[in-house]
C-alpha cells in the first residue's frame, strides 16, 4: 500500500470528521473503513460523486469507485492496494468485517498501521 495514502486513511479513520457505519461503503453521512479511503480518493482525485446507491462513480464503469463494501480499480490503484477488501490474516477475516463486527476506526486504524 502507498505509505503517503495509507497516512492519510488512518489520520482521516483516528479523525472525529468520520462517523462510522456498517454493511456498505456509505449510507448518508455514515462510512465504513473502506468508504472513509474512497472519500479520500474523491477529494484528492476530484471528478467523482456518491450516487444515491451509496457508490461512488464518475459516470462510466471504467471510472467506477465502489460498489456496497468495496472500493473499485481506480481507488485501489491510486492507494497501491492488491485487494479490494484486503484480508488481515493475523484475524482471519477481512477489514470490512473488522469495521461490521464492531471494531472502531481507530482500532482498525492501528490494524491498517501494522498490517497493510
Amino acid at each position: 500500500m502507498n505509505e503517503t495514502i495509507k497516512t492519510k486513511w488512518v489520520a482521516a479513520l483516528r479523525s472525529s470528521e468520520f462517523k462510522q457505519g456498517k454493511n456498505t461503503l456509505k449510507m448518508g453521512d455514515e462510512y465504513c473503513c473502506l468508504g472513509v479511503l474512497c472519500e479520500l480518493y474523491r477529494r484528492e482525485v476530484g471528478g467523482a460523486e456518491w450516487e444515491l446507491s451509496q457508490s461512488c462513480e464518475t459516470g462510466t464503469v471504467d471510472t467506477f469507485l465502489g460498489k456496497w463494501d468495496k472500493p473499485a480499480e481506480p481507488v485501489r490503484t491510486w492507494a497501491e492496494m492488491l485487494e479490494a477488501n484486503p484480508e488481515i490474516p493475523a484475524f482471519q477475516t477481512s477489514l470490512t468485517e473488522l469495521n461490521d463486527t464492531g471494531k472502531t476506526f481507530s482500532e482498525i486504524a492501528d490494524i491498517i498501521e501494522k498490517y497493510l
